[in-house]
């Protein structure tokens, strides 16, 4: 594995230096490090580049791994230079094995369907007649609140929850026949939130 972590950032470096690519010196990542990670990663973590960050970094391959919100954009910045990569390996290889013959198909996979929905929170858990995740409504709920101070030992505060009194007690009824002929109904929330309707909250403090 340490050969094969060696390599994948030489080729990355070697190619950001033949682009003569420019990056901003005060990072604390190189993009060449940056692409090391994301292909680390995709290679033997499934994708989770925080762990193959702190791999990389308890092994002294990285001085440093950036947290995960700074990492994506730098990820993001950098994407056209994986197409790059991988369209000069395709050309490599392809000159190497000249005689070969390449088969190149491709099929939809629902990934999206199979290990991301079901991890929302919209995700209802059940399936309509034909096939198709259901999801709960989305919504936004809109509080006000109000502080005002009377010198420095009383406070008086106040809000409304719930502001425009949205109503999430809806739901959708379907009957399932049984054997014997008669229906036995099931309910499924439109929402998947049970605030309550518009409300109202008031405080004094007093300090001593």
């Amino acid at each position: 594995m340490d050969t094969q972590i060696i390599l994948i950032y030489c080729l990355c470096d070697d190619l950001l230096k033949a682009m003569h690519h420019q990056e901003d010196q005060q990072c604390r990542m190189s993009d060449a490090e940056v692409m090391t990670v994301a292909l680390v990663a995709a290679l033997h973590y499934r994708g989770n580049f925080a762990l193959a960050g702190r791999m990389l970094s308890a092994h002294g391959y990285l001085r440093v791994m950036l947290d995960k919100s700074r990492f994506s954009r730098r990820l993001h910045r950098v994407k056209g230079l994986f197409l790059t990569l991988f369209a000069l390996l395709g050309e490599h290889f392809k000159a190497m094995n000249e005689e070969a013959v390449y088969l190149i198909d491709s099929f939809p996979i629902p990934a999206c369907d199979n290990y991301r929905i079901p991890r929302s929170k919209r995700y209802r858990g059940v399936v309509d007649a034909a096939g198709n995740l259901l999801h709960y409504r989305d919504y936004e709920v809109l509080h006000l609140g109000a502080q005002y101070r009377f010198g420095r030992s009383l406070t008086f505060s106040a809000r409304v929850n719930n502001l425009l009194d949205e109503d999430f007690t809806s739901f959708q009824t379907t009957f399932a026949q049984n054997a014997d002929g008669s229906y036995t109904p099931s309910y499924v929330d439109d929402y998947n939130n049970k605030d309550k309707a518009r409300n109202y909250w008031l405080s004094v403090s007093v300090a001593f």
